[in-house]
């Protein structure tokens, strides 16, 4: 891809008009909900929360600490596969993870 030829007003509008075209979350559910759903649909075959199934405990973790884990998951373990979801879902999940209420 060529560098960008615009200057920095036209990144930023860019930028708004591009994350105006597929919203983080689907309509009607907030962060936390779409952390479910992309935990139900990357990670529940494998694991559970507070379960006896490979449990995952992040509570108390800030999100962005897990949202960092989300893209060395083969380097912490060779039998996890990469995380494949959107930075959006990858950030949507670490809240969910993170959430101490679920």
């Amino acid at each position: 891809m060529p560098p960008f030829a615009g200057n920095e007003q036209d990144h930023k509008a860019l930028g708004r008009y591009l994350a105006s075209l597929a919203p983080a979350t689907p309509s009607g559910a907030n962060e936390t909900e779409l952390g479910q759903q992309v935990f139900a649909m990357h990670c529940a075959m494998c694991h559970n929360v507070g379960g006896q199934r490979r449990p995952l405990d992040f509570k108390g973790t800030d999100p962005e600490t897990i949202a960092g884990f989300l893209g060395t998951l083969p380097d912490l373990n060779p039998d996890m596969p990469p995380f494949t979801g959107t930075a959006a879902e990858g950030h949507a999940l670490a809240v969910y993870l993170s959430n101490p209420s679920k």
